[in-house]
């Protein structure tokens, strides 16, 4: 299982890999049913993402904690709790804001401003990124990694080339 922040994000790019290439292989059906969630990445995602969101990275039920909303304020206050969820009580190592472009670097912007967060980027025990979906290719495109030094870099590892 991934460890850091770093590898986590390396396994989610693999998984959209994966998915891309033949469809989510859908793993977990053979995996025996789980008695506890341990996720090591949060998605905040819109409500009409068109996919499982599981599935894009290749990944079961309860290996991602995922939370979804609709409008943007709406979206933010759902967003705000479920990320102080996952980042202080879920132990997440990477948290991926998937969505329009622009909605995701405003929302990434305001991130910035939350000290439980930004505490665990600065001690590089968490991964903020900007993501998008591509419906006709199946293909996530990280972007504007949130670091310490309060300005926006491309992603921790380089861009998987299309399958």
């Amino acid at each position: 299982a991934p460890r850091t922040p770093s590898e986590v994000i390396l396994e989610l790019r693999r998984g959209n890999t994966r998915f891309r290439a033949a469809g989510a292989q859908h793993r977990c059906l053979a995996r025996k049913p789980f008695r506890q969630q341990l996720p090591t990445a949060a998605v905040l995602c819109c409500a009409d993402a068109p996919e499982h969101i599981e599935h894009l990275f290749d990944l079961c039920l309860g290996d991602l904690y995922v939370a979804r909303a609709r409008g943007s304020s709406t979206a933010s206050f759902c967003f705000d709790a479920c990320l102080k969820q996952a980042v202080t009580h879920s132990n997440v190592k990477v948290v991926v804001v998937l969505g329009e472009a622009l909605e995701v670097r405003e929302y990434l912007e305001g991130l910035r401003e939350q000290a439980a967060v930004m505490s665990k980027v600065k001690a590089g025990a968490l991964i903020v990124t900007g993501a998008k979906f591509d419906c006709t290719s199946g293909a996530i495109e990280f972007f504007d990694e949130v670091t310490s030094d309060e300005t926006s870099s491309p992603p921790s590892s380089p861009p998987m080339s299309p399958v």
